[in-house]
Parts: structure tokens; C-alpha cells; sequence
């Protein structure tokens, strides 16, 4: 039998985005550190059946990691699914931070989702993107 101790809620979902983002095992994560699978187990379904949405999803990001962690280098992409788009936002580093669901591509929807990443205090130093017109908008308008 294994010890028994407390897992706060930020080692729980730093270990659950690690076995997403790495498909790492949680026989893998059990032995690393020494969490019974069990255990596990019945603390990533919480996540796999309530996901977080895209804002809950990035304060957690937010204060599972010290700013030092991220780059400050903002990279934006769309990818269409039939008549929606997926604007997808993440650190240079790697990490996913923050996502939305639109019509399309439109200056307003970036705007917004910006000031939202913004406001839960992601630092930017720059805005990495394809070069639609609505990206240098934004550019121009956070970082100059």
C-alpha cells in the first residue's frame, strides 16, 4: 500500500495536462510520483467528463506555472471545421492557453479573446501569426 497525501488541485491538473499533452501513462505518473493509479484515475475523470471551458482552462494554466514559464510570445492560429473556426492560442513554450470557437477569423472575436488572456495575466511580448489583417490589427494595437 501506498502512502497516503493530500494532491492539491493544481499537481492534479498539471499531471492530467501532462498525460494529454505527452500521452504519458498513468502507470507512468503513478510510479513518477507515487500517486496509486487508482487515484489517478478517479481524479483525471473529472476533468474528462466536466472539461473546463477555454477561461477556466486558462486560469488554471495561469497559476499552475510562474510567468518566468512562459515566453510572452503569443501564437495564434484558426483551423476551419466546416463553417466554424477554431482560434487556437498558445506560448512559444508549448503551452496551450487559451481557445474559441467563431464564425470566422474576425478581428472582434481576436480582440476579445485577447483582452481575456490579458486580463488573467499572461505578459505579451509578441503576437505570432499567418498575417491575416485582423492579427496585425491586433499587433498593433497590444503592442505598440
Amino acid at each position: 500500500m501506498g502512502t497516503k497525501h493530500r494532491l492539491s488541485s493544481r499537481l492534479v491538473f498539471a499531471l492530467f495536462r501532462d498525460w494529454v499533452k505527452y500521452s504519458l501513462t498513468l502507470e507512468y505518473i503513478s510510479h513518477k510520483y507515487k500517486i496509486g493509479i487508482k487515484t489517478l484515475y478517479l481524479r483525471f475523470k473529472v476533468f474528462i467528463k466536466h472539461p473546463p471551458s477555454s477561461k477556466e482552462y486558462l486560469k488554471q494554466i495561469l497559476s499552475t506555472k510562474s510567468q518566468k514559464q512562459f515566453s510572452g510570445y503569443l501564437h495564434i492560429d484558426g483551423d476551419y471545421f466546416g463553417e466554424r473556426v477554431l482560434i487556437v492560442y498558445w506560448d512559444s513554450k508549448g503551452d496551450l492557453l487559451f481557445w474559441s470557437w467563431a464564425r470566422s477569423e474576425t478581428l472582434e472575436q481576436m480582440q476579445l479573446d485577447i483582452k481575456t488572456i490579458i486580463e488573467n495575466g499572461y505578459s505579451i511580448k509578441s503576437i505570432v501569426s499567418d498575417g491575416r489583417r485582423s492579427v496585425k490589427t491586433i499587433k498593433n494595437q497590444h503592442l505598440t
